[in-house]
């Protein structure tokens, strides 16, 4: 038979992967996801997978990671069945959260500071690579360069 891509849909994709690269690849792959689509308490597990798979740690140390990333995506997948929030609800708070921070750091509004605590979590799982300079910037009360970072991180890729 010949070698069939991984199904990130099978919850054991990675435990079945005997390719280190490309089981590091799904695994930073799944880091990223979790932190777009807001599920930050799976963030750091993907992540902590990532690098046991990226340090070569041996296949039990490997397969221990993977435990709770699933059983996290399982309850996500439950919560959204019984009619938690989803994704799409995440995604539609991050957006208000976003226009309210627009809307404030154009009018150079201090309140901006209580908007990102308020939500920092949220912010950092969305834009994990630009919300510390968003932050950075708004208590430092530079609001032209938070609006800057801030709209590069909500910019919609071509």
């Amino acid at each position: 038979m010949p070698n069939q891509p991984p199904d990130p849909a099978n919850p054991n994709f990675l435990r079945d992967q005997n390719d280190w690269d490309t089981a590091e690849l799904l695994a930073h792959t799944l880091k990223g996801l979790t932190g777009n689509i807001g599920l930050g308490s799976l963030q750091p597990l993907a992540e902590k997978l990532e690098l046991a798979i990226k340090s070569r740690r041996s296949r039990d140390e490997v397969d221990a990671r993977i435990d709770g990333p699933t059983r996290i995506a399982e309850m996500a997948r439950e919560a959204e069945e019984q009619g938690r929030p989803s994704a799409t609800d995440n995604r539609k708070k991050l957006d208000a959260v976003c226009n309210q921070l627009q809307s404030l750091l154009l009018a150079g509004d201090v309140g901006a500071v209580d908007v990102m605590d308020a939500n920092a979590e949220l912010l950092n799982a969305a834009f994990p690579h630009h919300c510390h300079e968003i932050d950075n910037n708004i208590r430092a009360f530079d609001f032209e360069a938070a609006l800057a970072a801030l709209r590069t991180a909500t910019a919609k890729p071509a």
